[in-house]
């Protein structure tokens, strides 16, 4: 999911004026990413406010941080990846470990948990199963070539070279719409809440908007479709940003 970008001075504890480059909350949390790749944070100890657990790990080095509504996963300029905050919320990383061995590129997260794509484009998840933080369904589509993972506030979708892989709650049951999914030509990915939503390129039809929320059947518009939306449940305020495909404009 996308996250702002906090550029200038940061009053945070710690910070001493080093200046913010990144920052971002928990529920009652924050991290800040310094100049100097080291991570200052601040707020309620158990959702991530206090770091100091591995705080000889977030001295420098660190890129980007992310969050669930209840713990923070650091990742460095290597690939290794540092977790704080509830353990069921997404702070205890240690039977993910092993797959970070191939070092992570980019991390996604839910309400409870995270989804980290390796530099390999293998998917390794943790946290609160309930929330997508247990990939064991879908893990042998999720060994390779994933380019990047979406969320809602229970549920990932990898986009694997144009095709599309669920799991968790809301949005994770995407049966409805399983066989367009599955054999590529997605052409943008975008969420809420409760639900993702997709739009289709294909041979057999130029351009096909479908959607799917908490399992219900959703419904799939043949025709010229210039875009897609389907809210499970509200619209979220932090939603996920598109997908298209490299050299699609971008």
């Amino acid at each position: 999911m996308g996250r702002k970008r906090l550029v200038g001075k940061t009053a945070a504890p710690g910070s001493r004026g080093r200046g913010a480059l990144f920052g971002l909350p928990a529920v009652g949390a924050f991290a800040a990413v310094l100049a100097d790749g080291s991570v200052v944070t601040w707020g309620d100890p158990s959702c991530g406010g206090d770091s100091s657990a591995v705080r000889h790990r977030l001295r420098g080095g660190i890129e980007r941080v992310y969050a669930t509504s209840w713990a923070f996963a650091a990742v460095a300029g290597d690939g290794s990846v540092v977790t704080w905050g509830s353990a069921e919320g997404g702070g205890d990383s240690a039977r993910a470990a092993e797959g970070f061995a191939a070092g992570v590129r980019d991390v996604s997260a839910t309400c409870r948990a995270f989804a980290a794509v390796t530099r390999g484009g293998a998917v390794v998840a943790w946290g609160d199963r309930h929330c997508g933080g247990d990939s064991s369904a879908v893990a042998s589509r999720l060994a390779g070539g994933v380019q990047r993972v979406f969320a809602t506030s229970s549920a990932f979708a990898a986009v694997q070279d144009g095709a599309v892989v669920t799991w968790g709650q809301c949005g994770g049951d995407s049966s409805v719409a399983e066989p367009m999914l599955r054999t590529g030509g997605i052409r943008e990915l975008v969420s809420t809440l409760g639900a993702f939503a997709a739009v289709k390129d294909g041979q057999r039809y130029r351009d096909l908007g479908l959607g799917w929320a908490r399992g219900r059947p959703g419904r799939a518009a043949r025709g010229p479709v210039r875009g897609a939306a389907w809210a499970g449940v509200m619209p979220s305020v932090m939603p996920s940003m598109p997908y298209r495909p490299l050299g699609d404009g971008q």
